[in-house]
This record gives C-alpha cells, structure tokens and sequence, in this order.
C-alpha cells in the first residue's frame, strides 16, 4: 500500500468508524462518483481520471473501516496536485452527502494543509469553489481559510 503523508497527523471523528488512507486504483470508480456528484453532474469515466504522471500530486480517501481495515466504502476523498514552486493546489474535496458535517471535510482539509506543506514544500494552498456549491464557503471559513471571489 503507498505511503500516505502524514496520516498520523490527522484524526477522523467517528469513533474508528473511519480511516484515511491513501487512494489506490480500485478506488478510481467511487472517488469518480463523488466527485460528480459534488458537482451536481452524471458521473462519468471523465470524473475518474487521475491528473497526469508529470505533475507531483497526493490523493487521499476516507473509507469506512471493516474487520479492522480501511477496505470498506469510499466516503470522501481529495487530492492536491503542486502546479508550481510553493504552490499547492486542492483540485477536489468531496464527502459523501449523507456525512457531511460530521467533521470529515475538516479533516480532510488538515490533511491537504500537512501534506501540502510537508510533503510538497508548499506555502500556499488555492482551490476554487463554484457559487453553486456554498456548503464549502462555509467550511472554509469556519476553518480560516481566506477567500478570493
């Protein structure tokens, strides 16, 4: 299994419900699917397309934990991708509608903090945020993030 930066760092609510983990080619299909989704879009195999070998990225899930392991449903995942020098940037969040607002977002947003700086060198984060989608303004403030519009 591929290391995943940081992990440790970051602690997911549920009570052990769930794990990060990093992302593996099985998990294309259901990461595809969250990402439609969040967009409010008919999920496609364009949505399961992974960014190109060329540019340094970390993707991570959250799966439901079974039997002790991080084997079970994907629920949430994101990924980063270093466009340039210092610059890390969040190229998708998403959670599982049903469990949004249980703290998996913030985590998720800890983890790409830690892993963008640590693992990336970056300084800064960007990430954009469609009108359509006000949920993740809300997050991103409560947990100071500053916003360009």
């Amino acid at each position: 299994m591929p290391m995943l930066p940081l992990a440790s760092a970051v602690s997911l609510p549920g009570d052990g419900r769930f794990e990060l983990r990093a992302y593996e080619p099985r998990d294309k299909k259901a990461v595809g699917i969250l990402r439609a989704v969040a967009h409010h879009e008919e999920p496609t195999p364009e949505w399961e397309k992974p960014p190109s070998d060329a540019l340094p990225h970390h993707t991570v899930v959250v799966a439901e934990v079974q039997e002790g392991e991080a084997r079970g449903r994907v629920v949430a995942a994101a990924r980063i991708i270093v466009t340039e020098p210092h610059l890390a940037h969040l190229q998708f969040m998403c959670v599982e509608e049903g469990l949004r607002g249980r703290g998996l977002g913030s985590a998720l947003l800890r983890w790409v903090d830690l892993t963008s700086r640590d693992a990336c060198g970056a300084r800064h984060v960007e990430l954009e945020v469609g009108p359509m989608n006000p949920k993740p303004y809300t997050l991103n403030r409560s947990i100071l993030y500053i916003l360009k519009l």
